[in-house]
């Protein structure tokens, strides 16, 4: 149930949206070790924001998850490579904001989180 937003003032055409939110689907699957049919991202561009005192391309990248997660040099590298890549705003540009999520305030195909861990735990 993770979820990847990446917040840039870069215009929607400098980033390629499709090819980015597909590549960085996959990264935070495998960061998270989750399915990437749990993943969910978004994009937003053409956001009014500064970083540093200036209005030069940047972001804000937030990763939020509902289960606790350790944050390693792994877990940052990986994602901020893949914000470089495919969003085009460099390392020393964004934040990366980690999150955890109650599952028990987030829902899911009609129930919340913290029902749908419950019910796969009794399906095995």
């Amino acid at each position: 149930m993770p979820v990847l937003i990446v917040t840039t003032n870069l215009d929607k055409i400098a980033v390629p949206m499709n090819e980015a939110i597909l590549d960085l689907s996959k990264v935070t699957a495998k960061v998270s070790g989750k399915p990437e049919a749990y993943i969910s991202v978004v994009l937003n561009t053409n956001t009014f924001m500064s970083f540093g005192g200036t209005l030069e391309p940047s972001a804000l990248v937030e990763f939020s998850t509902v289960e606790k997660f350790s944050v390693d040099k792994n877990v940052i590298n990986e994602l901020s490579e893949a914000v470089c890549k495919n969003i085009g705003v460099s390392k020393d540009r964004f934040f990366i904001k980690f999150n955890i999520m109650n599952p028990n305030q987030i829902a899911y195909d009609g129930k919340t989180i913290a029902d749908f861990i419950k019910d796969l735990q009794q399906q095995k």
